[in-house]
């Protein structure tokens, strides 16, 4: 009885490995995932600065996670950390806060435009295509 309870755990095992999809880290890939074309385009014209933030002067830095799959696409995109400028008037410098969330709107923003863009070339590792884990900070600045 021992002995079959021991092959099935193994078995069990066996196939829960070969399930498990490897993300890696950038700097674990031989080729880097490359968007195709200009990001900074691609974000100036897709960005909406959410009017809540606007009338409230919200502003700071979003770091989005997300991966970018075998074939490119984007997929389990988050946010991770948050830091907003603080504008002093009375001295006129900005200073910077990490906060918990920069609100109105912004994180939901910050995650619709990631998930909105197209393709990217994926990373590469041992001459396949892999999945890699990607941090891109966007920022959120009032002219």
């Amino acid at each position: 009885m021992r002995y079959i309870l021991f092959v099935s755990f193994l078995i069990l095992r066996i196939n829960v490995s070969a399930q498990v999809d490897t993300v890696y880290q950038v700097s674990d890939v031989n080729t880097k995932p490359e968007y195709k074309g200009d990001v900074y385009k691609f974000l100036t014209n897709n960005l909406r600065y959410p009017n809540l933030a606007k009338q409230n002067g919200t502003q700071g830095k979003i770091y989005a996670h997300f991966i970018i799959n075998e074939d490119g696409r984007i997929s389990d995109v988050t946010i991770n950390k948050h830091i907003r400028y603080v504008y002093d008037r009375a001295t006129g410098e900005t200073t910077n806060k990490e906060v918990d969330s920069l609100g109105d709107g912004l994180e939901k923003e910050a995650i619709r435009v990631i998930k909105l863009m197209p393709a990217w070339e994926p990373a590469i590792k041992n001459d396949k295509p892999v999945k890699v884990f990607m941090t891109f900070p966007l920022v959120f600045k009032l002219s």
